[in-house]
């Protein structure tokens, strides 16, 4: 389990990295980890803030909907836990999403 401190400090450094990257690269930075994920729904009780999330999701090219039937990934206690975003980001690919489902939870 990640320790929360911790992980809140990795994020911001994860953020402060992608702005870099799209000050340096200007219109030809084109994020696409999520891109073809479909629409993800963050649950809003989760370990990391949800707006925080979905900035990482939208930054790394994905799409954010509020709306839970139309999404195809759901991250929260009712979907992936939130940690497939931070592993996804930290290795450049994307996880296998049956690796975070909450009811493989150990």
């Amino acid at each position: 389990m990640y320790n929360v401190n911790l992980l809140a400090c990795y994020i911001d450094i994860l953020l402060q990295e992608n702005r870099k990257d799209r000050q340096l690269f200007g219109p030809s930075y084109i994020p696409e980890l999520f891109g073809a994920c479909g629409f993800i729904y963050i649950e809003h009780k989760t370990t990391i803030p949800c707006n925080t999330l979905k900035e990482l999701i939208k930054t790394a090219g994905g799409h954010i909907t509020e709306n839970i039937k139309l999404a195809k990934i759901i991250i929260g206690t009712n979907g992936l836990k939130e940690t497939w975003v931070i592993d996804s980001i930290t290795t450049g690919e994307l996880q296998l999403t049956k690796l975070y489902q909450w009811n493989n939870a150990k």
